[in-house]
Order: structure tokens, then sequence, then C-alpha cells
């Protein structure tokens, strides 16, 4: 199959069956499929994917081992203190309370909207506001997915 959306769910669960999935690179598979005569089908793409494979010329896309995705999580949640640094000293320089990230509701934001600030701190909190948000949305489907991982693990679910 090539490596797009939804291809880490089909490999793992092929992999939990017991199969060996074979994961194309989209780029280079497209380069082997040629200039587009007609529209493109799943039938087509079968076809291509298991005649490059049968001849061992099946460009292969690069699959990371769990423990890299765990190694990105702790990358992401080692971030997190930093910005939350930012974020009390851009509020503590000005003698204002510091909300602890977890507790960043809707009403602690709207606070934090309505404080003055000199433009310089104004900047340093929308910025570590930004950065925590952008975080969290890269941890969500991270923590997803080592749940589920960890939920298929003996070990784990011991």
């Amino acid at each position: 199959m090539e490596a797009c959306t939804g291809w880490r769910f089909v490999v793992e669960e092929l992999q939990a069956a017991g199969w060996h999935a074979d994961l194309a690179e989209p780029a280079e598979t497209a380069s082997w499929r040629g200039p587009k005569r007609r529209a493109k089908t799943d039938r087509t793409d079968a076809q291509l994917l298991r005649e490059l494979l049968e001849q061992h010329r099946l460009p292969q896309a690069w699959t990371p081992p769990a423990y890299l995705l765990e190694r990105l999580r702790k990358t992401l949640v080692d971030e997190r203190p930093a910005w939350q640094q930012r974020l009390h000293a851009g509020l503590f320089h000005h003698g204002l309370p510091c909300p602890d990230h977890a507790l960043l509701t809707r009403a602690t934001r709207g606070w934090l909207e309505q404080v003055t600030l000199p433009q310089a701190s104004r900047l340093q909190v929308a910025t570590a506001l930004r950065q925590l948000d952008q975080l969290d949305l890269e941890l969500d489907p991270l923590e997803r997915w080592l749940r589920a991982f960890a939920r298929r693990q003996p070990g784990c679910r011991a």
C-alpha cells in the first residue's frame, strides 16, 4: 500500500494479524505510474503496486518504529515547561498571577486577553500560548497512538 493518510492504522492491524505490509513511497510510486492517460483507480493502483513489488522495484517508505514515536512524544512534553516559564515570565514581570497551563480555561484566556501589558510582554504571552496550544495539537495523536499500542501489549495491560 502507499504511505498515505491512514497507513499506520492499516499496517498495524495487518501486523497484529501476523501479516507483513510493504509500504510504498507515494511520490516515487507516482513516477512509476507515468503520465496519466485516464483516471487513477484503486484497482490500477493495486495492480501497479503488486507489479512493482513482484519485480523488486517498489519504492519503500520508511516506517518509524514505536520507540521513535515515544521519543518524539517525550521531546514535545519536555518543551512544555520552557513555554510555561516564558508565559509566567511575561506575566510575573508585571506582578500578575501566573496561571498553570493545565488551568488555561477559556475564562483564564479571556482574562489574559484583557490584562494590560506592554507590547513586548503581550507578544511573549501570546507566543507562549500559541506554542502550548501547538504542543497539545502535536501530542494528541501521539498520545492516542501510544495508548492504543499499549492496550495491545501484554506487559502494558498487566
